[in-house]
């Protein structure tokens, strides 16, 4: 009860600052649109790309505003800047609780609402626009949905550490957020791009937590990709949390009640 309690507390929060909610959805919005513009054009006749059609380009982007509104944190803001920068850390040392989880339970809501704008804009969207047909949700999809969420949040969490040792850490944030961008699948599906960086995409994090989320969707993976997929999740989620506990329990030492 006691974790239902602060979830619930959050979701209030979340709806007084529905506004914000809102914004990131526009910004998850804008970049897919463009790029199906683009790629519709660029595609040209032939209408087909690695064996990717048209309508599957449009439906990859379409899926990537549902997927980034509901799994994609943004949590580092709060951790470095505003928790261990601006000395805000201080009163969740004192509470009974884990820091790590109420940063988590916090999160969730801003999920849940930017999802709720994400599949309307969807349902809109995909009456506009020509999409291929999307296969019911497996329980395979449901779990490789879930182990990004968890990814996501961790990898975040854990690169916000940072700000222990270093000020000025908008520039890590921004450098990881260019990075996911291209390794994530964000720009392009990660099929399409040269194999190099395929070869690199698939041993990183971040296509775990777009892509494949996206491609399973789509069902475009067969049930051992789907297991292989939900084994480097589970690897990297395992290496997140390893490396979270440790910069956590360094950086606490480095950490003073004014902040850094």
């Amino acid at each position: 009860m006691r974790f239902v309690h602060i979830l619930l507390l959050h979701f209030e929060d979340a709806l007084q600052e529905r506004m914000r909610a809102l914004i990131w959805f526009l910004m998850s919005l804008v970049n897919p649109l463009l790029l199906i513009l683009f790629w519709n054009g660029a595609l040209g006749k032939s209408g087909m790309m690695n064996g990717w059609t048209r309508t599957d380009i449009n439906t990859y982007y379409l899926l990537l505003i549902v997927t980034s509104s509901i799994l994609i944190s943004h949590v580092e803001d709060k951790i470095g800047t505003m928790d261990i920068r601006g000395g805000g850390l201080v009163r969740y040392l004192t509470r009974p609780f884990s820091y790590f989880w109420l940063c988590f339970f916090e999160e969730i809501p801003y999920r849940l609402l930017q999802g709720i704008f994400a599949v309307i804009g969807f349902i809109i969207l995909t009456s506009l626009i020509p999409i291929t047909h999307i296969p019911p949700v497996t329980i395979w999809t449901l779990l490789i949905l879930i182990g990004a969420l968890l990814l996501s949040f961790l990898m975040q969490a854990s690169v916000a550490l940072i700000a222990f040792w270093i000020v000025e850490v908008g520039g890590i944030f921004d450098t990881l957020e260019v990075v996911r961008l291209v390794l994530g699948g964000t720009i392009l599906p990660i099929i399409l791009l040269p194999n190099w960086i395929i070869n690199i995409a698939y041993i990183s994090p971040f296509a775990y937590t777009a892509y494949f989320p996206i491609t399973s969707i789509q069902g475009k993976l067969s049930s051992e990709t789907q297991l292989w997929v939900l084994c480097m999740q589970g690897i990297w989620i395992i290496l997140f949390i390893c490396l979270y506990k440790i910069l956590w329990f360094f950086g606490l030492k480095k950490f003073s009640g004014v902040g850094q």
